[in-house]
């Protein structure tokens, strides 16, 4: 089974020697415990996984509370235009209100606590 770099982190998780994992709809995720910047995270999924996330349905979007903790995470949507990272096509998003905003040329996208998802910088490697 291919494992896809869920959530890789901004922040601590609650246990930091922990690996969290999860499946649904035939996927495996699993929580990274490092802050990366978007890129990074990309390159490091890619390297020992799969790719960072696609959330590409409800169910998908669904499983996330279930390794999520409660800070923002990266996810593998970004912009130019919209596709995931694997260059598969978009067709499910879960934007917060007042979102997408691109506020200073934020193409890369974290999933919130609550599960709704907000553009950020690629280039940000701490909380939002």
């Amino acid at each position: 089974i291919s494992v896809r770099c869920d959530l890789v982190l901004l922040a601590v998780l609650l246990s930091s020697t922990a690996a969290l994992y999860a499946n649904a709809n035939g996927k495996s995720y699993v929580v990274v415990n490092s802050l990366l910047r978007w890129p990074d995270a990309q390159t490091y999924c890619r390297k020992f996984h799969t790719d960072l996330a696609l959330v590409e349905n409800a169910e998908d979007n669904a499983a996330l509370p279930v390794i999520h903790v409660t800070k923002f995470a990266w996810i593998g949507l970004y912009r130019m235009p919209w596709s995931w990272s694997d260059k598969s096509i978009v067709t499910f998003t879960n934007f917060d209100v007042g979102q997408p905003d691109n506020q200073g040329g934020e193409h890369c996208v974290v999933d919130n606590p609550d599960h709704f998802w907000h553009d950020a910088s690629c280039s940000i490697s701490s909380t939002v």
